[in-house]
């Protein structure tokens, strides 16, 4: 599931998709038509309409809304998914760049990255979900919202496995 707010941005997304295992479904979400024309000339380039869902939905509620809205259905349909977010954060300039790939190499950098998490969330189903480690724990609402509620956050070890910890 991706939200592309920003349609050229679509390349490094659906490259980052396409390093996910078979089988997998798509579910693209942006706000014009002519976005998601240009959208799915890219999945098309990958070799991957067969398996797009491709909508078009207003500018509001962030991404959040076309993903827990607009594709609420779909989402009930699957025991995995990965939610990704075609974010720039401009107010960074480059550095909201770098972040994004940051981001989406922690998650679907490589196969065996990919794997590993698979694996992981298959192996251990109260892990419910996994997030780039680095992301800020005192800023971040959604972590706060996690603590809060007395969830485990679980973290990696020294060794790349991954544990529970707060």
């Amino acid at each position: 599931f991706v939200h592309l707010f920003y349609a050229d941005l679509a390349e490094e997304c659906v490259g980052a998709i396409a390093r996910v295992p078979e089988p997998k479904r798509l579910y693209l979400s942006t706000d014009t038509a002519d976005k998601a024309a240009h959208i799915e000339r890219v999945v098309a380039a990958a070799g991957l309409s067969d398996r797009a869902d491709i909508r078009v939905f207003p500018n509001r509620g962030f991404d959040v809304g076309p993903f827990l809205v607009g594709f609420r259905e779909e989402i009930r349909r699957h025991e995995l998914i990965l939610r990704l977010h075609g974010k720039k954060s401009t107010q960074l300039g480059e550095a909201g760049a770098v972040w994004r790939r940051e981001i989406l190499d922690a998650l679907v950098g490589d196969a065996q990255r990919v794997s590993v998490l698979l694996s992981a969330l298959r192996r251990r189903p109260e892990l419910g979900m996994v997030f780039p480690e680095h992301c800020n724990r005192q800023k971040n609402p959604f972590l706060r919202l996690l603590s809060f509620l007395t969830w485990s956050v679980p973290r990696r070890d020294d060794h790349g496995s991954i544990r529970n910890g707060a």
